[in-house]
């Protein structure tokens, strides 16, 4: 995203602070992925492409996105549905499969932690947790909790149904699809 949106005059302000710049996952790679998941499941994985460089504004030269500010900037959280094991081989066997079963989510670290997001499908006394299969039926439920008050809405198949501002939320499922969250804070996902 912030290649994406670098010109000949934001250079500068970009350089400074160039996380700042960041605002969310471009929209056609967004609608690529919608796109990918409806016809089959996706995982997503939330990383930076990490090349340091410098740039000249004389007489100063600003090394544009150094290492440690890149990797502390977008995260890939995994969903387990139990700690993580302490022995090393299961540990291992837990993350591939959470991320095998797409039970995972990203988040740009700059505007918040973002360890206590959930979301989960309720149907009767079943809960499924992001990344599940759920067949559709009257009664289902999509529950989200955010880390802090934020706008929380829910995409259908690529399109936006409905959102709230709140921490935590519940969306009534009215039809099937393949659905995702986006939560915003500050104008910022």
């Amino acid at each position: 995203e912030w290649m994406e949106q670098l010109t000949p005059t934001n250079q500068l302000m970009m350089a400074l602070s160039p996380r700042k710049s960041m605002v969310a996952p471009p929209p056609a790679t967004l609608r690529r992925w919608d796109e990918v998941n409806m016809r089959r499941r996706c995982v997503g994985v939330t990383s930076v492409d990490a090349h340091a460089f410098p740039v000249t504004f004389w007489p100063l030269t600003i090394r544009i996105f150094p290492y440690k500010v890149h990797f502390r900037s977008l995260l890939t959280y995994i969903v387990l549905r139990e700690p993580l094991s302490k022995d090393s081989g299961a540990a291992a066997q837990q993350l591939f499969d959470a991320l095998r079963g797409c039970h995972a989510y990203g988040a740009n670290v700059r505007w918040g932690d973002a360890r206590e997001f959930k979301f989960e499908a309720h149907q009767g006394n079943s809960i499924a947790i992001a990344g599940d299969e759920v067949r559709y039926s009257s009664g289902l439920s999509f529950h989200v909790q955010a880390p802090k008050q934020a706008l929380i809405r829910l995409i259908r198949d690529g399109e936006p149904v409905t959102e709230k501002v709140d921490k935590e939320v519940a969306f009534n499922v009215e039809r099937p699809g393949m659905y995702r969250i986006e939560v915003w804070r500050n104008r910022r996902g």
